[in-house]
């Protein structure tokens, strides 16, 4: 969201007055009416986020009304129950004379469907690819003992020969011989993506969360650079949750013994002090604290590991990671046509809560206005103020390209990303 020049200096002056950071130690901010530094003392939050402190101005620029509602997949046109009968030409074979699918071609358009969709067009499939793929489907539910037994005894040859190379890894050995047979690869095939979503929710379900966790990271890779729709990449949102939540249980950590009348607050600013960057809520989610209270004796785990943030303009993702282990995804808006998202590194500057906004030209709409497009939150870029993530006024249009420049969130996902991040996180954005 570019600013005007005039509009850019007025708005950084009034910034460096009342804005506040997203936690950082450094800042000095005056504590006039209805202005609440992130360094204060928090209160004790209900659930598992911290309750929403009152009142910080932000400085950005943004278009107030939609242009373009969000993108919706086309709809898969149902057709009757899976075929039966037909004669199997050959494995390898991407189709069959009557143009129902087998091979890559068949796992490729399984793959690419949405998982409540796979279920209403079976009979594109060539009869045994069909059932191999249903049974198949196992492995991305809460139990698939049944099918590796199953290909203990046989591996199914109508998906060729690479699906039943990982079949036969697997049925043969377990998660972390899987994992070796789908060693990284800059050019994903259907097999190779399907079988390594497999593995990264089986590994997150199984508690094996190195495995499930690397496994995930490289299957978001893969479906950006292959053109996957961003609904189905969405579809993995719990996975990365789920290993977010349990990130204490097998990422390197120190540990901290709390003192008496410590809080999350002094904590962090301890940590902080030592060169580890942290929020409240990556503490809180690596200790599987639901809130921020503390007790004298009780030990946390410190995160060696900082997050990092990755957004992919086209798909309209937004992805959190700590090292190489996605631990949360998030849908967003980026710019339209002639104003787009830059692309780039960014680092998170000053960061508010309940942000003002400043039209060019116009006069400052407060938050809570309907005419505020900035939502709940702002977090922008040190090197390009202007531009940032935050959340919005108008939910719907979250998933299109609408905005002038900058990243929009759903309004609660910006307070948890808000809370999850410390100024100096680093923002990559790519096309």
């Amino acid at each position: 969201m570019l600013l005007r020049l005039h509009s850019a200096w007025i708005g950084l002056f009034f910034a460096s007055l009342l804005l506040v950071s997203c936690g950082d130690d450094s800042s000095q901010t005056e504590q006039g009416a209805g202005v609440v530094s992130l360094d204060d003392e928090l209160p004790t939050p209900k659930g598992d986020g911290a309750d929403p402190a009152e009142g910080a101005v932000a400085a950005s620029k943004d278009n107030s009304g939609p242009t373009q509602a969000d993108v919706a997949e086309p709809p898969v046109t149902p057709n009757p129950a899976i075929a039966t009968g037909g004669e199997q030409k050959s494995v390898e074979s991407a189709s069959f004379a009557d143009g129902r699918l087998s091979g890559a071609k068949a796992i490729n358009d399984w793959h690419r469907s949405l998982a409540k969709k796979r279920q209403a067009d079976w009979a594109r499939f060539n009869p045994q690819a069909g059932a191999a793929l249903q049974e198949f489907g196992a492995m991305m539910g809460p139990d698939s003992r049944a099918y590796r037994a199953s290909l203990k005894l046989e591996q199914p040859q109508s998906l060729g020969s690479e699906f039943a190379t990982y079949a036969r890894a697997y049925g043969e050995g377990d998660l972390a011989a899987l994992a070796v047979a789908l060693k990284p690869t800059p050019d994903p095939s259907p097999a190779w993506l399907a079988w390594a979503e497999a593995l990264a929710v089986q590994g997150v379900q199984q508690e094996q969360y190195l495995i499930g966790g690397r496994s995930l990271g490289r299957v978001i890779q893969g479906m950006l650079s292959l053109g996957y729709s961003r609904d189905r990449i969405l579809e993995l949102k719990p996975t990365a949750a789920s290993l977010g939540r349990q990130a204490g249980d097998f990422m390197a950590a120190d540990d901290y013994e709390v003192l008496s009348g410590e809080s999350m607050y002094v904590v962090r600013s301890k940590v902080r002090k030592q060169g580890k960057k942290h929020n409240y809520r990556w503490l809180a989610d690596f200790n599987r604290k639901a809130n921020y209270n503390l007790r004298e004796g009780e030990t946390l785990k410190i995160p060696r590991q900082e997050l990092s943030v990755k957004a992919w303009r086209g798909a309209r993702i937004v992805v959190v990671f700590a090292g190489e282990f996605p631990v949360r995804i998030y849908s967003c808006s980026v710019g339209r046509k002639g104003q787009e998202t830059p692309l780039g590194s960014f680092s998170l500057g000053i960061c508010e809560e309940k942000p003002v906004y400043y039209p060019s030209g116009l006069p400052a709409v407060p938050y809570g206005n309907p005419d505020n497009p900035l939502g709940e939150r702002w977090m922008g870029y040190k090197e390009s103020p202007s531009y940032g993530l935050h959340g919005t006024n108008s939910e719907s249009t979250i998933g299109s390209f609408e905005s002038e420049g900058c990243i929009r969130m759903h309004n609660t996902d910006v307070i948890e990303l808000f809370d999850l991040l410390p100024v100096g996180t680093l923002v990559e954005i790519n096309g």
